[in-house]
């Protein structure tokens, strides 16, 4: 999964998703940065080749690759067909900018937190998925054919980098959603396929637009099935993003839990219905010790009160659990299920196939930019030296 790749040619926002899944919010020189690597993805893109991570920050880091490849994108762009004149103004602002920013001693030093967030996609196991050139995976891909794609990111290790390429995915999806949501073609397409996308402990890779993505994915036949531990992981966005996400869903299914805001929402959205209160009269007797009688009467109070219980959501036995499932005639139904887990999950039919570890190569329809300028050079090499790290050759 290449990040800059765009079969659709959207690479501006390709460029976009890439920076924002850094969250540098703290970051002096953000805006700065992100323009900076729009503009080092509009020329690559101009070049006809194929580009990833490392080829980014050769062209960045380099001065001499760098006029090399706006010389190579401007007299592709004077040729190429179906190019607008805007386009060809955007593109000469674009170099502008860089052969500006070149005349700045302090270049780098500005853009210094861009390239050590790159930086964590060039580590050994995680540069062979990120920067290939072919045979990349593409969301749109996997929706046109209904396939299955399965990714799983564990947090634990290498935290940084997986959760920036988490937020990568996530907005690379609502990319893709917002596409088809603008597509006329797309939304009046007939028998179009439910798409379903499960998202199991998503919280550290949310993101505050994350949200507007719900708004939109019933226009497109998507289907999001969201699986949390408790609401208050969802405050590490904020606490609108909390309120966002959870009273989008139509359908909630609660096991049994102790966290009181998670039991409270669940309160809330099971709605409060008419009940009967019944007072009992009671009358003490006895001499030696109290007792109490009923005395034939008692009454009877009209209140509202939740359809769920408090008492019983949070003592819910292993396998059960307490559901709010709309429906279209009977509105919002609450039921009380009880789960029988199978010995095993199989697919009819279905061989799984392990694939072999995938290796790092090097295509024609890439970039593959090294560095020539021999200040650079020395620079890496010496930096290589001294921490006993490979250098960039």
């Amino acid at each position: 999964y290449n990040p800059f790749f765009s079969d659709a040619g959207l690479y501006e926002e390709h460029s976009y998703l890439v920076f924002e899944s850094f969250d540098q919010e703290e970051d002096f020189f953000r805006g700065h940065q992100g323009n900076y690597l729009t503009d080092i993805s509009r020329v690559l893109t101009y070049t006809g080749k194929r580009y990833n991570v490392y080829d980014v920050m050769v062209m960045t880091l380099d001065p001499v690759v760098q006029r090399e490849q706006i010389a190579i994108a401007r007299a592709r762009v004077q040729t190429l067909e179906g190019v607008s004149h805007q386009r060809r103004l955007n593109f000469d602002m674009s170099v502008k900018m860089l052969l500006q920013s070149l005349q700045d001693r302090e270049r780098i030093t500005k853009i210094q937190g861009l390239l050590n967030q790159l930086m964590t996609f060039l580590q050994d196991e995680l540069s062979i998925i990120t920067g290939a050139y072919d045979e990349m995976l593409s969301l749109d891909e996997v929706i046109d054919q209904e396939l299955i794609l399965f990714v799983s990111l564990n947090t634990n290790k290498n935290s940084k980098a997986v959760t920036a390429l988490g937020r990568m995915l996530l907005q690379n999806m609502q990319l893709m959603i917002g596409r088809r949501y603008e597509s006329e073609q797309e939304r009046c397409r007939d028998n179009r396929p439910m798409v379903s996308v499960i998202l199991d402990e998503f919280a550290p890779f949310a993101y505050s637009n994350f949200a507007q993505i719900l708004q939109t994915a019933r226009g497109t036949n998507t289907a999001f099935l969201f699986a949390l531990q408790a609401l208050p992981q969802l405050l590490t966005v904020g606490r609108g993003f909390r309120d966002d996400v959870s009273s989008a869903p139509n359908t909630n299914m609660l096991l049994r839990t102790k966290d009181e805001e998670t039991a409270q929402y669940f309160l809330r959205a099971s709605a409060r219905v008419p009940q009967k209160r019944r007072t009992l009269t009671v009358q003490r007797t006895g001499v030696f010790e109290d007792k109490y009688e009923p005395v034939g009467f008692g009454s009877e109070t009209d209140i509202k009160d939740t359809r769920a219980q408090d008492e019983h959501i949070k003592n819910l036995p292993v396998g059960q659990m307490e559901i709010l499932m709309t429906e279209n005639r009977l509105g919002t139904l609450h039921s009380h299920l009880h789960v029988r887990v199978p010995r095993q999950y199989r697919f009819p039919g279905l061989e799984p196939r392990i694939y072999p570890r995938l290796h790092a190569v090097s295509h024609v329809e890439g970039a593959n930019l090294r560095f020539k300028d021999p200040e650079v050079v020395r620079r890496t090499g010496r930096l290589a030296t001294r921490t006993g790290r490979m250098t960039w050759m």
